[in-house]
């Protein structure tokens, strides 16, 4: 539907009791350089440079420790919260992802530390 390597992943993650967090079905894709997490039922999108993604992935994987990979989006003011965990069950433990995305809002003290940080 949208790029290369495209994924539905099936999420884990309870809905949130928050209106602006959506946890559910997340369809993930390559396009343009990009990957592209979509809540298509929500409307929501967060897009990553490839390169962020895989580093960020790549560290995060080996050891998937807390606090969940967090995927920031400035353009579209959206975030992916991605969490992997070992769910203990019977005979076999089972590794489990969820992921969800959510509208942010950013504000100036973060603009300032960002154009900071970005050398600007």
């Amino acid at each position: 539907m949208g790029g290369a390597r495209e994924t539905v992943v099936e999420s884990s993650a309870s809905k949130s009791d928050r209106p602006d967090i959506h946890a559910g079905d997340i369809r993930i894709h390559e396009s343009q350089g990009k990957v592209h997490f979509h809540d298509d039922k929500a409307g929501l999108k967060v897009v990553v440079p490839v390169a962020e993604f895989d580093v960020a992935w790549n560290k995060y994987k080996s050891g998937f420790s807390d606090p969940p990979l967090l995927f920031i989006d400035q353009d579209q003011k959206t975030a992916a919260h991605v969490q992997v965990s070992l769910v203990p069950s019977s005979p076999d433990s089972q590794l489990s992802i969820s992921i969800r995305l959510e509208r942010i809002k950013i504000d100036e003290s973060y603009a300032k530390f960002e154009k900071f940080a970005e050398g600007n």
